[in-house]
């Protein structure tokens, strides 16, 4: 399997769904390789030639190594201009390359023509990807990764609507060029889509399956294994680990799905009605001491909802040697 984290999100981070799926997978002895093709669109688009007929674009094409460099620096945390001045660098020749009506940006992606909430637009953007920004960087990359990984399957994880039109974009590709090859849709945003009451799916000519939630079982099922175990560990290999635009490894992790208060209004696990699946805190302070150990990370992300007060006593009791939020 080729599981795939579009562009454009924040990327300071490695992407933890397909590190989790990765790790299920591998568990199970099922190969499969991660390609974060949002960092490296991002870097794509960064290193591609701009017309620096302004001081702001000649400015920051000069200083596009710098910015980079700062954004992995610790010390430009402590200055909030320097780190504005870098974001800002950057932000505009994102914006730049991209051009003919399209905006890019460290955290988002527009297009004046198309919209992420039109399913049509989402259709015309699979059936014309050499129109997506990111379309050079993908056509290229996607062949050497079939090459050497030789999937059957392409998984692509779609959690945020400024990932949706590149999404798409990819999967048409992969529909045109290989039109034997299973394409698997999943991710927060898809769950959103197929929770719907009124959902019906206009997407079945481009995608073999759509995957609301968690998308191990349903993987491993493609994979004619029936029988799971229960957990793995999230696997991060093949993944750029020191490459993210952050002053060190932040390292993500879930110590559940759904949350267990599920009574805010505005929530969507509680709209989607998602339950509630926490892993034991022995499980998780086992997952984190494993993964400190693997990867020294800076930072620990815990991406719950809600951290649970058995977890919360777990992780006072026995620290997990390593900064978190």
């Amino acid at each position: 399997m080729l599981l795939i984290f579009p562009p454009v999100a924040k990327a300071c981070e490695p992407p933890a769904g397909i590190a989790a799926l990765a790790g299920f997978l591998r568990g199970h002895r099922q190969p499969c390789t991660l390609w974060d093709a949002n960092l490296e669109g991002q870097l794509y688009l960064l290193r591609q030639p701009v017309a620096a007929s302004d001081t702001w674009s000649r400015r920051a094409t000069r200083n596009l190594d710098v910015n980079l460099a700062a954004l992995r620096n610790p010390a430009t945390y402590h200055s909030p201009d320097r780190y504005r001045r870098a974001v800002n660098d950057l932000n505009h020749l994102l914006a730049t390359a991209a051009g003919g009506g399209r905006r890019a940006g460290l955290s988002n992606y527009q297009d004046r023509q198309l919209s992420p909430q039109r399913s049509g637009d989402l259709l015309q953007a699979a059936a014309n990807p050499e129109q997506n920004p990111f379309y050079p960087l993908f056509s290229s990359r996607l062949e050497e990764l079939l090459e050497s990984a030789g999937p059957s399957l392409v998984g692509i994880s779609l959690n945020y609507l400024s990932q949706a039109l590149t999404a798409f974009a990819l999967a048409g590709y992969l529909r045109r060029r290989h039109p034997g090859l299973k394409i698997v849709l999943g991710g927060g945003l898809v769950t959103s889509w197929l929770r719907r009451p009124d959902w019906r799916n206009p997407f079945g000519g481009l995608f073999d399956e759509l995957i609301a939630g968690p998308g191990e079982i349903p993987l491993l099922k493609m994979a004619d294994i029936d029988e799971p175990r229960e957990h793995f560990p999230p696997d991060y290999h093949g993944l750029p680990l020191t490459d993210y635009l952050a002053p060190g490894l932040i390292l993500p992790y879930a110590a559940s799905a759904g949350c267990y208060w599920r009574r805010c209004s505005f929530c969507p696990e509680k709209a989607e009605g998602n339950p509630y699946r926490p892993l034991s805190p022995y499980r998780v302070l086992a997952d984190l001491e494993l993964l400190r150990r693997r990867h020294q990370p800076r930072l620990l992300h815990l991406l719950d909802n809600s951290l649970s007060p058995a977890l919360l006593r777990a992780l006072a009791g026995k620290p997990p040697g390593m900064d978190w939020y």
